[in-house]
């Protein structure tokens, strides 16, 4: 047994590799963390699309109240910004009536 284990490890410790061994097994190691890579990302994603299940089962509907309550919200301030509109159309027709009225009324003085 002490044969193979010097054999196996301590004369590969001592032996000088050749280029092309050196890149193949420089080769295999990129793969390997590849691989370990691709595995933890796809973990991430997992988890990632769990957490999303889970938080639109469990928060889905509180989210749902807070967007209705919101575009409840958003509907009543833009029917007053239209009501405003229309207050400030009825507003400045008003003027241009009050305008030509006393413009009426000049002339009617003047024709007397």
């Amino acid at each position: 047994m002490a044969t193979t284990y010097i054999d196996d490890v301590l004369i590969k410790l001592r032996r000088q590799y050749s280029l092309d061994e050196t890149v193949s097994a420089l080769n295999k190691r990129l793969t390997e963390i590849e691989i370990k890579l691709g595995q933890a990302n796809s973990y991430i994603d997992e988890l990632e699309y769990e957490k999303n299940q889970k938080s639109l089962k469990n928060g889905g509907q509180e989210w749902f109240e807070k967007y209705s309550k919101l575009k409840e919200r958003f509907e009543k301030l833009e029917k007053e910004l239209n009501s405003d509109d229309k207050y400030f159309e009825i507003s400045y027709k008003n003027k241009l009536l009050i305008v030509q009225n006393k413009k009426l009324t000049n002339q009617l003085q003047k024709n007397k």
